[in-house]
């Protein structure tokens, strides 16, 4: 399985359907209210960058291997997303639904 650097936004795009691996530091996880969680990668400027997104509803599975939240478990932390690559307003992005498709690198 291909891995692509967070930062590539060129090769993100361009991949935009396929089902890829990201790699890259995540510099902040963000939370819109009630509706999804942001993970956000660094070297990216800010809006346009590659996003890894949880659904509110997807977020009590990874409650259990991450107890105090996504924000401590990732933030600063070099981290691997698998999944499909999709657009939204031209912005590369990955859905997580499962915690398998996250890893923190350098952790079991």
């Amino acid at each position: 399985l291909k891995t692509v650097e967070a930062s590539d936004r060129k090769t993100l795009v361009a991949n935009a359907g396929r089902y890829l691996k990201v790699r890259g530091r995540v510099s902040r996880v963000g939370r819109l209210s009630g509706r999804m969680t942001f993970i956000n990668f660094s070297g990216n400027a800010d809006g346009d960058g590659f996003v890894g997104i949880v659904r509110e509803k997807f977020l009590p599975r990874f409650s259990e291997r991450y107890p105090n939240g996504l924000k401590s478990a990732l933030t600063g932390k070099s981290v691997v997303l698998e999944g499909t690559v999709t657009l939204f307003r031209n912005i590369p992005q990955i859905e997580l639904e499962h915690p398998r498709q996250l890893r923190v690198e350098g952790e079991p």
